[in-house]
């Protein structure tokens, strides 16, 4: 039996064809000779064409109702068959190889003709059969178009030129009627599709079988290569992903840092402004203070004195000279004058110990003992301790 002729590609989307060849040279003719039984289903077939449901309508102006309809009356003229997708060739392209590389098939698309010689017994004894059917279930996504109808032919010609490449295109409207059905195998990736074998009808169950394997392996092969070249492709944007992630949780946290600082240095402004507020204001009444307090008796005064020395928090001590007539509020002012204010501090006579904040502001230096000197020691204010700790 004659070998199937297998174009061989030229590039990604057709094959090379030869326009100066004739036909056959580039399809093998149906054998000539056929025994008694190919003769006996030949003329069953040629004799039964008339009688059969189209496969499709003349017109197929709706490609999915007419896939359907296709797939309905092969099914029921042979009993079964591969499991033909009822979309577009586009369609059934993106549902092949529109995935990734894991999960694409290669795509088989069978090419009927009802007026010739060959269609039933290429139906019936191989496509049909077991084998193939399971084997392109498993392996391919498989499409299907009736080219019985010029117009049909002329509008699967057209989808092919723009799909499959116009060198497939012109091999296909090249073949002559008693050599179909074909069975195209396509491969690709994406949008790119290319058609690496045509088989033709006069092949036998082996040569198709072959073929289909051989097919499957090759691009079983390609397949690994696409998957480690995917899985690259994955890891290097997952890398970048991760290095972009990185990249944005480090601005983040400069941005927080940067408002964290400024917040901070806000805040600082903010504590400064209102300490200068309160120097001032410190100032201003020391001031005041200073301004209300009698002078400073003269050492050769004849009035009772009274001789205080005070003891400052720090340790520090000073000493100052009152009119022992002197009411307590006036050595309270010159305590006060020195930034030791009610507010803040007290002053404690040691013995016995005596806050002299608590006493009578208007009674005299001489009647609170102090007199005719005295060391008093200028305190913190507990609660102004406390209310420290508080607001901090």
């Amino acid at each position: 039996m004659p070998q199937p002729t297998t174009p061989t590609p030229s590039h990604s989307n057709g094959l090379d064809v030869d326009s100066s060849s004739d036909e056959d040279d580039m399809f093998m003719d149906a054998p000539s000779a056929l025994d008694d039984e190919d003769d006996l289903i030949f003329v069953s077939s040629t004799s039964m064409g008339s009688r059969l449901n189209q496969l499709m309508p003349e017109k197929a102006m709706d490609a999915h109702v007419a896939l359907e309809q296709f797939k309905s009356e092969f099914m029921s003229r042979y009993h079964g068959g591969p499991d033909f997708l009822p979309l577009s060739l586009k369609d059934a392209t993106v549902k092949a190889f529109g995935s990734d590389a894991r999960k694409r098939k290669l795509l088989a698309i069978y090419i009927h003709h009802d007026q010739s010689i060959q269609a039933n017994v290429f139906c019936s004894q191989l496509l049909c059969s077991d084998a193939v059917t399971n084997f392109l279930e498993q392996h391919f996504v498989s499409w299907a178009w009736d080219v019985t109808s010029a117009y049909n032919k002329e509008r699967f010609l057209q989808d092919c030129k723009q799909i499959l490449g116009s060198g497939v295109a012109d091999t296909v409207r090249k073949v002559k009627k008693d050599n179909y059905p074909l069975l195209l195998i396509a491969h690709g990736r994406g949008r790119q599709c290319e058609v690496n074998a045509i088989i033709q009808a006069n092949s036998d169950l082996n040569e198709l079988m072959a073929k289909l394997v051989n097919a499957y392996e090759e691009s079983e092969e390609r397949k690994q290569q696409e998957i480690r070249e995917e899985d690259a492709r994955i890891a290097r944007e997952n890398i970048k992903l991760e290095q972009e992630e990185a990249y944005r949780m480090s601005l983040e946290a400069d941005r927080a840092k940067v408002e964290a600082e400024l917040l901070e240095a806000r805040r600082i402004e903010e504590l400064e402004e209102q300490r200068r507020i309160e120097e001032t204001k410190k100032e201003e009444d020391m001031e005041r203070l200073r301004s209300s307090i009698p002078d400073e008796p003269s050492p050769d005064c004849k009035e009772p004195l009274s001789k205080v020395r005070f003891r400052a928090p720090d340790g520090t001590t000073f000493m100052r000279t009152f009119l022992a007539s002197e009411k307590l509020q006036t050595l309270v002012n010159f305590v006060g004058s020195k930034g030791y204010t009610p507010q803040t501090h007290r002053v404690l006579k040691p013995w016995p110990k005596t806050n002299l904040l608590t006493l009578d502001m208007s009674s005299s230096l001489q009647s609170n003992k102090i007199f005719p000197q005295e060391t008093l020691i200028i305190e913190e204010n507990p609660d102004q301790d406390s209310d420290t700790c508080s607001e901090s």
